[in-house]
């Protein structure tokens, strides 16, 4: 059964479906950052929070790029690789195109 949402506002009516799951719009693999969980646990960082300070991204970000809830830019990629001395395309495989 599919659910609509009304919300009245002052002079206006707006109604839309539901969002759906995070995980259906996101669109991103749960499983993609495997290598980059790797590479910290073998590091010398003890934790994700510590590569995350060193890598100026906010600690939050970070958990979502390991668990692939986000994908990080260029410079977040970088800095992550510059930190863990791996190569970009080591930790982040390209990603394959349906």
């Amino acid at each position: 059964m599919d659910f609509l949402f009304t919300k009245v506002t002052f002079m206006k009516t707006v109604t839309t479906k539901p969002a759906g799951r995070l995980r259906d719009r996101l669109r991103v693999d749960p499983q993609r950052n495997g290598r980059l969980k790797q590479a910290i646990f073998e590091s010398r960082f003890r934790q994700q929070n510590e590569v995350a300070l060193q890598a100026r991204i906010h600690e939050t970000r970070m958990s979502d790029i390991i668990n692939g809830r986000a994908i990080p830019t260029s410079q977040e990629r970088a800095r992550i690789a510059k930190l863990l001395k791996r190569s970009e395309s080591d930790l982040f495989p390209a990603r394959e195109v349906a």
